[in-house]
């Protein structure tokens, strides 16, 4: 009767483990879904400089630093937590990227411009991802930012016109 009694065990306590197995399984967790909106509002800021700037007659040798600023402008209609100013050109740059040299006739000169914002930074940003703020600002309305000009004319530099652009661009920060 022992043997007996000892199999309707093992078979009670079998019966029990695959009933607790079938009712675990069963009771999987059922999907749900979140709906998630974000609204992502249209750029509220926008950036102006000249459209052309005289720097007048240079001769070799010199650095010139008294030029009068180009004032560039930035107009957000609407409030801002916060904003960067920062240039970019595809002029080459030394590799501080603290300026452009100038070209003459389509080729690079030793000629350096370099610009210097209110966060008295004159890098030009390389990555967009990354900007380097030359002016910061918060606010609505329109906000005019004084940029000062250095020119670095070498003693060699030979005698014609020279040109860069220079790229000013707005984005926003948190």
């Amino acid at each position: 009767m022992k043997k007996l009694y000892i199999r309707k065990k093992i078979r009670m306590v079998i019966t029990m483990f695959f009933s607790i197995l079938t009712i675990n399984v069963s009771a999987a967790p059922t999907s749900l879904q979140t709906k998630v909106t974000v609204s992502i509002p249209e750029p509220t800021c926008s950036v102006s400089a000249p459209e052309k700037v005289d720097m007048g007659i240079l001769t070799p040798g010199m650095k010139i630093n008294w030029l009068p600023d180009i004032d560039v402008k930035v107009n957000c209609s609407s409030e801002v937590a916060g904003y960067v100013v920062y240039m970019l050109s595809q002029n080459k740059q030394p590799s501080s990227h603290d300026g452009i040299y100038l070209k003459q006739g389509g080729n690079d000169t030793n000629i350096l411009l370099r610009l210097r914002g209110s966060t008295n930074n004159d890098q030009f940003t390389t990555d967009e991802q990354n900007p380097v703020s030359i002016h910061e600002g918060k606010g609505s309305g329109m906000f005019s930012h004084p940029t000062k000009i250095v020119i670095e004319v070498p003693k060699d530099a030979k005698a014609g016109e020279v040109t860069g652009t220079v790229i000013f661009k707005v984005t926003y920060q948190a």
